[in-house]
């Protein structure tokens, strides 16, 4: 049987640890230290493939407020205070942060919040449906399609159903079944701070490299939505090049780990160790397909 080969071997992750009530996962390492943020109705757990493929470097992980280990506490009513989970994740450790979906919405809050702390970002169809061209319904309009009072574990059905299709939703042991529809009260209450929070991040305001990604199956509203994230060059101090909107076969980190992260943390950490001048919010342009995430030109 034939293996992947990986390149050197990563240490051992830690035990998770209990944070202000979340549910944090380090895997040491000598190099750039990048916090994972997963999105809606999904865990840290979905980037465990990734992590496998990043051997080098001191990578964090936490299974956000309402979901795996992270349930049992009170919700947050607005994506503020996802902002507030993430920065304590954060510590006072400058990081590079790679954020899918929700995720990466969170990322860039933060980067404006205290851009002291984040030093890169690599966000992952992360939707802008505030945005006024954002028209088509995504996994999310499956909740929003449900009755005003509706049952959290349905919700969560109707969501993963049309995220994951009824042939994978049915092949999931009745254990698994039951833990994932239990975070149906977290998706609820982040559909309504989503809906609640308005324009939530103005892409001018980032001031970090950014790298924004899409895969050859997202939805049309997901690349779109890597555009704003494209639309300034970097100022003339700063020494960060062009950043991609980069291609994958696949649209999620545990089906295509290697398009995924292998170049990506590594090379968004890059700008932020040799810039000079101040930061500024990397061009995105489209990038090769061949090796997932990268820099048109680079060598891969």
């Amino acid at each position: 049987m034939s293996s992947v080969q990986e390149g050197p071997r990563a240490a051992r992750s830690l035990p998770p640890v209990m944070v202000d009530g979340l549910s944090v996962s380090r895997r040491p390492g000598p190099g750039a230290r990048v916090v994972f943020v997963h999105g809606v109705m999904d865990r840290s757990g979905g980037f465990a493939k990734v992590l496998r493929r990043l051997p080098e470097l001191n990578l964090v992980r936490y299974d956000r407020r309402g979901y795996g280990e992270s349930q049992g506490g009170v919700l947050h009513d607005s994506l503020d205070g996802h902002v507030d989970d993430l920065l304590t994740v954060i510590g006072e450790q400058p990081s590079v942060l790679v954020g899918h979906s929700l995720g990466g919405i969170l990322a860039l809050s933060a980067s404006i919040r205290r851009p002291d702390l984040v030093r890169s970002i690599a966000a992952y169809e992360t939707p802008m449906p505030w945005s006024a061209w954002w028209t088509e319904p995504t996994q999310s309009a499956a909740v929003h399609a449900g009755p005003v009072d509706q049952d959290p574990e349905e919700a969560a059905e109707r969501f993963l159903r049309k995220m994951l299709t009824d042939e994978l939703w049915d092949r999931f042991p009745p254990s698994m079944k039951r833990a994932r529809l239990a975070e149906g009260h977290a998706l609820l209450s982040e559909m309504q701070a989503m809906a609640d929070a308005g324009v939530f991040v103005h892409t001018t305001d980032v001031t970090v490299p950014v790298v924004a990604a899409h895969g050859t199956r997202s939805k049309r509203m997901h690349v779109e939505s890597a555009r704003p994230c494209r639309s300034r060059r970097p100022t003339a101090s700063s020494s960060s090049s062009r950043a991609p909107v980069t291609r994958r076969t696949t649209p999620t980190p545990t089906t295509s780990p290697r398009s995924c992260a292998a170049p990506s943390p590594r090379r968004i950490a890059a700008p932020a160790e040799r810039r000079a001048g101040p930061p500024a919010l990397a061009r995105a342009n489209q990038g090769e397909e061949r090796g997932g995430w990268g820099r048109r030109g680079a060598r891969r």
